[in-house]
């Protein structure tokens, strides 16, 4: 009688659940009538801005056949801003981050 090895199987899913640390939070706010009206507006100039962009960046390509770089969006969006000063009251950090 010989020494038979028994097959074993791990289920790979539950051992990296146990690995991996899961944690989120969550928060709730109550803005103010004046607040969420602030809110609205920026979320309003950040889709059109996206759109914007979005537009610059087709005729970029048809033109050149490139695509339009991140810091060339950039520099459009200093343009942007000069030109149309409701988008100089968004952030700057929200400006780069739509494009």
């Amino acid at each position: 009688m010989g020494y038979k090895p028994t097959a074993m199987y791990i289920n790979l899913n539950n051992v990296i659940d146990m690995v991996i640390l899961k944690s989120a939070y969550e928060y709730r706010a109550y803005p103010s009538k004046e607040q969420k009206e602030i809110l609205n507006k920026q979320m309003y100039l950040s889709k059109e801005l996206y759109n914007r962009l979005l537009e610059q960046s087709k005729k970029y390509y048809k033109e050149t056949g490139k695509t339009l770089t991140g810091y060339r969006m950039n520099v459009w969006l200093t343009q942007l801003k000069k030109e149309r000063p409701e988008f100089a009251e968004l952030h700057s950090q929200v400006l780069q981050n739509v494009s």
